[in-house]
């Protein structure tokens, strides 16, 4: 898909004290519409005890593609009592040990020139603008829609410095307010 979200809902609960006390969520469900009608649900949760469960279905009319939860061996035993395999990696580090050194290559490789960046500012600023729909519309309890008009129409002003709610680009006036001060 080569689209970004029209809208997003989002409801969420949290049912850790300690969480909430940082007004904070533990159980998350998000739900995605796209211009071609496309409908995406993600299910967030802290409360897994078996690990960091991060699973990726994607359906679509030439079928479907699925990323389940890794473990050290893969291995899997089925038989008459039912299905076991061993525990799945609990933690980011164990799980993306080597995407984490994969960044850290492209890093080095940025640095000296080797390469160009994988990801840029527009990346980071669209993604921002998704996250932060998706906790409006836990505030609200409302679907938020989305729109891009202010990131996409100038590409010039946001290599300037950081978009505001408004589209404006903050990074100058905070500079010169700083060089006043």
């Amino acid at each position: 898909m080569k689209e970004l979200p029209t809208q997003v809902h989002t409801m969420a609960h949290c049912f850790t004290p300690t969480i909430a006390e940082l007004d904070d969520v533990d159980t998350v469900s998000i739900t995605m519409k796209f211009s071609s009608g496309a409908i995406a649900s993600l299910d967030l949760s802290r409360l897994s005890t078996y690990g960091y469960d991060q699973r990726t279905e994607v359906y679509g009319s030439k079928g479907m593609l699925m990323n389940h939860n890794t473990s050290p061996t893969g291995l899997r035993h089925s038989n008459s009592n039912g299905e076991t395999a061993q525990p799945m990696y609990y933690s980011f580090p164990q799980r993306y040990a080597a995407s984490y050194r994969g960044e850290l290559v492209h890093f080095l490789n940025l640095i000296q020139g080797l390469e160009k960046p994988r990801i840029v500012k527009k990346d980071t600023l669209l993604s921002s603008h998704i996250a932060e729909a998706c906790e409006e519309s836990h505030r609200t309890g409302q679907a938020v829609s989305l729109s891009y008009d202010h990131l996409m129409t100038s590409p010039s002003a946001h290599e300037k410095g950081a978009v505001t709610e408004a589209g404006s680009v903050a990074m100058e006036q905070d500079t010169k307010a700083a060089a006043t001060a």
